[in-house]
């Protein structure tokens, strides 16, 4: 039962049905708490796991404090069971790499940045002898780990050591793609190309941050014809940088069009979670309107704008 309700809920977030995943990994870690009340050795790393599906589907949802929690008891547990046993070894690294992630999600935590930093260290020190024996098991793990250490690292402004990391990230997960079906290698280069986009800009790379970013949106749009509801908001991110990056490369005129685009996502992602994205989504207009006026646009298109603008305000 607890097995079943753990698929379900990483099948549902996968899928982008984030309260039924809520609701069907939280129903795990209640019952795993029962189990292991009657026997903590038996079924801690079960418990484990299940914290680790809830904190996944507790932060796609917004609620970062509870994803927080949840997988720092994860952690708590791995750690003493790889002590006794090397095996749970990648449960640990798993966790630490998630953990890094949600508290770098917590904002103003200046303690938390140094913690999420050393947390993704660690599990890139864990994954890499696994991945030395075993690189078609683990090497994705260890691409996910070298991605976010990347992400830690530049936001600690450690940019010099962060290009590197996210390039070694890459060139892995290209590396694996021969003994790998494209289909499930396409979403963590995707992931790892808008990461790498974002190194090439901190290092002024303007060229490279546009070509990268670029090969990221053409594979997110594959992924969404597949799972739209899954990787539309990816896709939205990754036109909202690339207009970014046209900006920064001096080429304004072409930033409007991934913007709207970008806003077409965003705006049926509010109507489904207006909590999560309407902020987003106000900022990404207003924008689009500072865009359109300094580029010099036709009056009509940035008097839509402004319509657009109001009518989310007034809503």
């Amino acid at each position: 039962m607890t097995l079943c309700l753990d698929q379900l809920g990483i099948v549902l977030t996968t899928v982008g049905e984030l309260e039924e995943a809520y609701q069907a990994s939280n129903e795990a870690v209640q019952l795993r708490r029962v189990l292991i009340n009657a026997n903590p050795k038996a079924y801690s790393s079960q418990l484990a796991w299940s914290l680790g599906n809830l904190s996944e589907a507790l932060a796609r949802g917004g609620d970062i404090p509870n994803a927080l929690m949840a997988i720092e008891e994860a952690v708590q547990l791995y750690k003493p069971l790889v002590e006794k046993d090397p095996r749970f070894t990648e449960n640990l690294a798993w966790g630490l790499g998630t953990l890094s992630k949600r508290l770098a999600q917590v904002p103003g935590e200046h303690l938390g940045a140094k913690k999420a930093l050393e947390a993704i260290q660690e599990a890139v020190e864990l994954y890499r002898p696994l991945v030395s024996h075993h690189i078609e098991v683990y090497g994705q793990n260890l691409a996910w780990a070298l991605g976010t250490l990347s992400q830690r690292l530049a936001e600690t402004k450690r940019y010099s050591d962060a290009l590197p990391a996210a390039q070694e990230s890459v060139a892995l997960l290209r590396d694996i793609a021969d003994c790998k079906p494209e289909t499930a290698i396409t979403p963590d280069l995707a992931l790892q190309l808008r990461n790498l986009a974002s190194r090439y800009s901190d290092a002024g790379c303007s060229a490279e941050a546009l070509e990268t970013i670029e090969e990221a949106i053409k594979l997110y749009r594959l992924q969404c014809l597949r799972l739209p509801r899954r990787y539309n908001p990816e896709l939205m991110r990754a036109l909202h940088m690339k207009c970014t990056f046209l900006e920064v490369a001096g080429r304004r005129k072409e930033a409007p069009a991934p913007l709207r685009e970008s806003i077409a996502l965003l705006r049926d992602l509010e109507k489904r979670q207006p909590a999560l994205y309407r902020t987003t989504l106000e900022s990404y207009l207003q924008r689009l309107q500072e865009l359109t006026v300094t580029v010099g646009s036709d009056d009509g298109e940035t008097e839509e704008t402004e319509a657009e603008h109001s009518h989310v305000e007034g809503e």
